[in-house]
């Protein structure tokens, strides 16, 4: 927890809101997430009434109403997350302050949907009054923010903690190329843009949608190729080469041009050969790269 005291105490609030944290609203994971989620919103209500109960105003069971509260704000969080996932081109620009931010957001529209679903439930001619709209923003909050604060701060130092220490074991050593003699004939999705690639010159890709940009050594310097090709592809047709790995959904890097490896919060930051920006390795590919890295170094 050394970290996080350090955070919260000697760096500013705005700092620590600004550090990496991991996208877990994935597509595979979002519905196993807010399944669970759902599982336990649902038997603490049903089992512990956290807020004030009149059963008298009820127009339907208590366990129907509980089953209400915590299924509606689950896909309302599975469908805003599942939007957001779209729209986030890189995971690496993920922060704690992104998470708190739409966590909030996600949690003002459970608010407003507890509210519109009062007078389904609930026989009171107040139901629409601003009390209990802002009654039910509050609530949302007070029990949202409340879980919150707490995970987010302590899940983020068990993750920074864990990678540091996962990323100091990584040994980058002089590159061995294998298949040094090797050229692949890489297929676009342009034939007539296809090209032979060295896979050791290779230094990393970058993905953006349908097309992967390279960045190769020549002689001595570094050229650039745009190619019509999603990165899933390339993956596939660079597969009998095990220094070229996928780190990130957005990258695959020859791992021979690896020269320090370093952690943060969301995994791994790569830093390359001749190639000024840092590369994330995502938390899920850790014990792949560090296995890659261990047999590449053997």
């Amino acid at each position: 927890m050394d970290n996080l005291y350090q955070y919260f105490s000697a760096k500013p609030f705005r700092k620590f809101l600004q550090q990496p944290y991991p996208l877990y609203y994935t597509r595979q994971n979002s519905w196993k997430l807010f399944t669970v989620i759902f599982l336990i919103s649902f038997l603490f209500n049903l089992f512990f009434e956290p807020f004030d109960v009149n059963k008298s105003e009820h127009k339907m069971s208590y366990f129907w109403i509980c089953f209400l509260h915590a299924f509606l704000p689950a896909i309302i969080a599975f469908i805003y997350f599942s939007v957001v996932n779209f729209y986030t081109k890189s995971y690496n620009t993920w922060t704690v302050g992104k998470e708190l931010l739409h966590i909030s957001i996600v949690l003002l529209l459970i608010g407003i949907e507890n509210f519109l679903l009062r007078d389904l439930i609930y026989d009171n001619p107040n139901n629409w009054s601003f009390r209990y709209f802002f009654e039910e923003i509050r609530n949302a909050f007070l029990v949202g923010m409340l879980i919150v604060m707490i995970i987010i701060p302590f899940n983020y130092s068990l993750l920074l903690h864990k990678n540091i220490k996962s990323a100091q074991e990584v040994k980058e050593k002089s590159p061995k190329f294998l298949n040094e003699s090797a050229v692949k004939l890489i297929h676009t999705q342009v034939k007539s843009d296809e090209f032979e690639l060295y896979p050791n010159d290779l230094i990393v890709v970058r993905s953006d949608g349908n097309y992967s940009e390279f960045f190769i050594h020549s002689k001595d310097d570094v050229i650039k190729l745009l190619k019509r090709i999603s990165l899933k592809e390339l993956e596939q047709q660079l597969s009998d080469f095990p220094q070229l790995m996928k780190t990130h959904r957005g990258w695959l890097v020859n791992l021979n041009s690896v020269t320090q490896t370093t952690g943060n919060a969301g995994g791994y930051q790569l830093t390359l050969t001749d190639f000024a920006e840092k590369v994330p390795v995502s938390r899920s590919i850790i014990p792949q790269f560090n296995e890659r890295m261990s047999s590449l170094n053997a």
